[in-house]
């Protein structure tokens, strides 16, 4: 048997987690030499390289997204490359559990807004109304912002002097607000 690098298969038998652009990159490498050198090789030299690239492929299904568009590549590589296979029950669960993690944020987010946008619509306006949103305003610019949409509710939220007042912030209270603009804008 000729001497093919199968790196994915070193990378697919470690215990230590690997970031999904690391594991994409290396899913990428074996299935380039795969489809390079399969055909020009002798059945159990393909087979091997075969086994590279699809070690790789579960490799990068496990690791975390980072993001919807990661989530994506992973089910277009699958749905493009590996159209005529069957695709294992582990590997699909793996991709829906990402799918959740990845809107969970997102989903929490909406709905305190949405509970704290009702709470500043109820009338009359009770201590306990005024209390709880309060609380809910203080969960909102505590947790990081899962969009660029929800940056700009912040910021907007912050800077609105509707109410004829302009409100000084601590610093800590607005200490994730800044982490969020941040992230989304860039460095300028």
């Amino acid at each position: 048997m000729a001497n093919f690098p199968l790196q994915a298969d070193s990378a697919c038998a470690t215990s230590t987690p690997i970031s999904f652009s690391e594991a994409h990159a290396a899913y990428r490498t074996a299935r380039v030499h795969f489809e390079r050198t399969a055909p020009i090789v002798d059945a159990d030299t393909s087979a091997a390289i075969g086994r590279a690239s699809d070690n790789a492929l579960g490799l990068m299904i496990a690791a975390p997204s980072d993001s919807v568009a990661d989530l994506a590549t992973k089910l277009e590589t699958m749905l493009v490359e590996y159209e005529d296979s069957e695709w294992g029950a582990d590997r699909v669960r793996a991709i829906a559990e990402d799918a959740r993690r990845l809107a969970a944020p997102q989903e929490s987010w909406n709905a305190l807004v949405s509970r704290f946008a009702a709470l500043e619509a109820e009338k009359p306006i009770t201590d306990e109304n005024i209390d709880e949103a309060g609380e809910l305003i203080g969960k909102i610019m505590a947790m990081p912002a899962p969009d660029a949409n929800a940056a700009r509710w912040k910021l907007d939220y912050i800077l609105d002097t509707t109410g004829g007042s302009n409100a000084s912030y601590s610093a800590d209270y607005l200490e994730q607000m800044f982490a969020d603009y941040r992230r989304f804008l860039g460095g300028a």
